[in-house]
C-alpha cells in the first residue's frame, strides 16, 4: 500500500491526513485517531505523530504476509512475539534501508551491534534513538486507541485482555530500553561523548565542584560515575556490588563481578542482574580508598545499611528506602540530572562505550595487536570467549595486562578532572 501524508487547508485552518493511491483516507480508524485523539495537539506535533503512523502502517502492509492491525485487534490476536521483534528491529532503520525490510533485517544482539559499529552501511541506515522510541510509542498508543474503540462496549474475553496487556507492557519496556541505540550507531570515527562534554562531566561530578548539580548524595554519585568511567561495568553490576567483592587489601585495586540472578540477600523487589559472565575488574588506588571511606563513614551512618552487603545505598527516605540498596531507577536519575546539566544525554551504557573507546586508545599506545586487544576486551567486559583460535596468553597474563592498561587510562582520567579538588 502506498501511503502518503496529505496536508491541506480548510477555512484557513491546516489539516493533515493519511491517504492511499486513490486519494482516500487509508482507514476510518486512522482518520478518527488523527482527527479526534490527536486534535488537541499542535500542528507540527500532529504531523510528526502522523508520520509515525505512516511508518507502522507502511511496514505492516508491506510484509510478504501483510498484517491488518485493525483486523488483528478486532480478532483479539494483536501481534505475535516474532512479529513484534521484527517491527522493533525495522523501527531502528531508515524506511528506505534494506535493513528495515522484515525479510532482510538482521536482528542484532547488543554484542553484534557493538561489533557492527564499524560497518558504514549499518551506521548510515540507523535512525536516532528518539525516532525509534517514537515509532514504538505510536504503535503502542494506536493499539491502545483501537482496543478502546473496538472492545470498550463489552467486557473483552480474558485471553484477549491478557494478550493486549502483555503486548502493551512489551512495547513500553522496549521503548524504555531503546536509549542505547544511538551509541551503537555512532560512526566509528566519532567519539560517543565529545571531548568538551566528557571533560565537563569529569569536572562537575566531583563533590567539591561548584558546578555539581546534586543537592544530596554527592559523594555516592561521584563514586558511581567514577566506577563507570574506570571499569566500563554495566549498571546492574554496580547496583549489586557488595562490600565483600572489593579487595581492600594487597593490591587494593580489584573488584569481583559475580552473576547471582536470584540473590536471596538482595532485599530489592526489582533485583539488578549482571548480564555478562563473572570476572575481575580493576580500579585506581585512589578510587578504591574513596569507596572504602564511603563505606566506613557515610554508609555506616545509616542503620538500615547493616542489614545488607550492597555498597551503594539510598540516602533519602523515599518510600522508606533510606539505607537500603540503591535502585536502578535512582542510578537512572543520577544520569538524568547530569544530562540536564551537560545539555547532553548520557546514560550507563554510553559510558560503557566510552570506556571501550578509551581502552582502545590505551591498548594502541601499548602497541597491542587487534587480536590481543579483542581478547583482552572480552575479558574486561565479561564477554564469553567465542573465538576458536588458540589463546595467546593465559588468564593470568590477561589480568596483568588489563590491570596495567586500566591504570594507564585511569591516571589520565584522574589527572584530567574528577579528582582535581582533592
Amino acid at each position: 500500500m502506498n501511503i502518503r501524508v496529505k496536508i491541506y487547508k480548510f477555512n484557513n485552518r491546516s489539516f493533515v491526513s493519511l491517504i492511499n493511491n486513490n486519494y482516500c483516507p487509508v482507514c476510518p480508524y486512522v482518520s478518527n485517531y488523527i482527527n479526534i485523539r490527536l486534535s488537541g495537539l499542535g500542528f507540527n506535533t500532529r504531523v510528526a505523530y502522523i508520520n509515525e503512523i505512516k511508518f507502522l502502517l507502511t511496514y505492516f502492509s508491506g510484509l510478504a504476509d501483510p498484517i491488518n492491525i485493525v483486523q488483528r485487534v478486532q480478532e483479539g490476536v494483536f501481534l505475535k512475539r516474532g512479529e513484534f521483534n521484527a517491527f522493533v528491529s525495522a523501527a531502528k532503520f531508515t524506511s528506505d534501508s534494506k535493513f528495515s525490510n522484515v525479510v532482510n533485517v538482521k536482528h542484532f544482539t547488543d554484542k553484534t551491534l557493538e561489533n557492527a559499529i564499524h560497518a558504514t552501511n549499518v551506521s548510515n541506515a540507523c535512525v536516532k534513538a528518539h525516532t525509534v522510541k517514537g515509532r514504538i510509542k505510536r504503535l503502542r498508543l494506536f493499539l491502545e486507541y483501537l482496543y478502546e474503540q473496538i472492545h470498550a462496549d463489552f467486557i473483552a474475553p480474558e485471553g484477549v485482555k491478557q494478550r493486549y496487556e502483555h503486548l502493551n507492557k512489551a512495547l513500553k519496556d522496549e521503548q524504555a530500553n531503546i536509549r542505547d541505540f544511538d551509541d551503537v550507531c555512532v560512526e566509528f570515527n566519532h567519539s560517543v561523548i565529545p571531548s568538551n562534554i566528557f571533560f565537563k562531566l569529569l569536572e562537575i561530578i566531583h563533590p567539591k565542584s561548584p558546578n555539581n548539580p546534586f543537592k544530596h548524595s554527592k559523594q555516592r554519585n561521584y563514586l558511581i560515575i567514577a566506577l563507570f568511567l574506570e571499569t566500563g561495568l554495566r549498571r546492574g553490576a554496580i547496583a549489586k556490588l557488595k562490600i565483600e567483592h572489593c579487595k581492600f587489601w594487597g593490591s587494593f585495586d580489584e573488584i569481583t563481578i559475580t552473576r547471582s540472578p536470584d540473590d536471596k540477600s538482595d532485599p530489592r523487589l526489582h533485583r539488578p542482574s549482571q548480564k555478562t559472565k563473572a570476572h575481575k575488574s580493576y580500579v585506581s588506588h585512589g578510587l578504591m580508598h574513596l569507596i572504602k571511606t564511603y563505606i566506613e563513614t557515610i554508609r555506616a551512618s545509616f542503620p538500615a545499611a547493616e542489614a545488607h552487603e550492597m555498597v551503594f545505598i539510598a540516602e533519602m527516605n523515599t518510600k522508606g528506602s533510606i539505607g537500603k540498596p540503591i535502585s536502578l531507577a535512582s542510578i537512572n536519575s543520577i544520569f538524568k540530572t547530569l544530562s540536564k546539566k551537560l545539555d547532553f544525554t548520557i546514560h550507563p551504557h554510553l559510558l560503557r562505550h566510552k570506556w571501550n573507546e578509551l581502552f582502545t586508545e590505551a591498548a594502541e599506545e601499548r602497541g597491542l595487536s587487534n587480536e590481543e586487544m579483542d581478547k583482552l576486551r572480552k575479558y574486561a567486559m565479561g564477554w564469553s570467549r567465542t573465538s576458536v583460535m588458540a589463546r595467546v596468553y593465559n588468564e593470568f597474563k590477561d589480568i596483568e595486562t588489563i590491570r596495567e592498561i586500566q591504570k594507564s587510562r585511569q591516571q589520565q582520567i584522574v589527572n584530567a578532572g574528577y579528582n582535581r579538588y582533592e
